[in-house]
């Protein structure tokens, strides 16, 4: 009991003796401590170290060009791309082996030093800085890889005999693009000098959404329903696919969508109620299923039955808008 108590004793005393100690050098000498030519540096205070660590990123992140919102988004396309388990729909083609990225902190190379507690003013302090050497090797190492990984997309994407599938890897490789020159640009920041090397990576980044705009122009869709009165949903899908540049046609196209809708009825002394069940399949010239999509929709209710439908299709054209073949169209 003895020995655990000290031990316990001892392992605090590690842990907290940093924090109350004399202030470090870099609170007052910033420079000596992370000269500018080896480190972006911020210097974040706040009533926690999760705070102040906060601080100090936000103040590292206005060196950098990409909005806090564009890098969360072009992350979380990545996580999906290299997690996804491959199916009929995303092919045969291996990705480079990487791990995913959790942060912002960790895209950015941001490190923390340990933290400093003002016990008068009862604030927490640290510095959030990037070393610039370590920065330019990590970015090196992401661009080679994603470099690696999406002319792997496209390579798939060139030899993808069904042209559908084929749109869907360059949109995939264009998502990545716009992490890779997020990548570009931070190491530009940190290092402006090496600009040069990353021209080959700009030239094939600029060049795929050509690639992208001109295979979905050779792509035709025609839309059908199972019910007239449904138009609507059709005009709604064929505005979606036009507006996302592909041709929409009567005579002979390349793929058929067809729109499988019901309703049902109920009726409440609360009001009048429909509940949509849709499901949309695409099928090709040889009437081989390529994709499909459904939801389970809520009731939506209106003061009378007719209102209750027009409510209802207003929201499932909603939905398809934000959905529906949302990896072809790259929004």
């Amino acid at each position: 009991m003895i020995n655990k108590r000290l031990f316990i004793e001892i392992l605090l005393v590690f842990i907290f003796v940093p924090l109350f100690a004399a202030a470090p050098k870099w609170l007052t000498e910033l420079e000596k401590v992370y000269p500018t030519n080896n480190y972006i540096r911020m210097i974040g205070e706040g009533d926690s170290i999760k705070q102040a660590e906060t601080e100090a990123l936000s103040s590292i992140s206005l060196s950098f060009n990409a909005k806090t919102k564009v890098i969360n988004n072009a992350i979380k396309d990545y996580n999906s791309i290299i997690e996804e388990n491959k199916t009929k729909i995303s092919k045969s083609y291996s990705l480079t082996q990487e791990t995913t990225i959790t942060s912002e902190a960790e895209f950015l190379c941001v490190q923390f030093s340990e933290p400093y507690y003002d016990k008068k003013k009862k604030v927490y302090y640290v510095v959030g800085y990037i070393d610039r050497t370590e920065a330019s090797e990590y970015y090196d190492q992401k661009i080679y890889v994603l470099t690696t990984t999406i002319q792997t997309i496209l390579d798939s994407a060139t030899d993808e005999t069904e042209s559908l599938y084929s749109v869907l890897n360059y949109q995939k490789a264009s998502k990545l693009s716009k992490l890779i020159q997020y990548y570009i640009d931070a190491a530009v920041i940190i290092n402006p000098s090496e600009s040069e090397k990353y021209k080959e990576n700009i030239n094939l980044i600029a060049s795929i959404e050509g690639l992208v705009n001109t295979q979905k122009n050779k792509i035709s869709f025609s839309v059908d329903c199972n019910d007239k009165q449904y138009s609507s949903i059709c005009t709604a899908i064929s505005s979606i696919l036009q507006e996302s540049g592909f041709v929409l046609t009567k005579s002979k196209p390349m793929y058929y969508i067809f729109v499988d809708l019901h309703f049902t009825e109920e009726v409440y002394d609360a009001g009048n109620f429909v509940r949509p069940d849709m499901n949309i399949t695409i099928t090709n010239r040889a009437g081989e299923s390529i994709d499909s999509y459904s939801q389970v929709y809520p009731r939506y209710s209106h003061n009378t039955m007719e209102n209750a439908y027009n409510l209802a299709l207003v929201r499932l054209q909603q939905d398809l808008e934000e959905n529906f073949l949302i990896a072809y169209r790259g929004d």
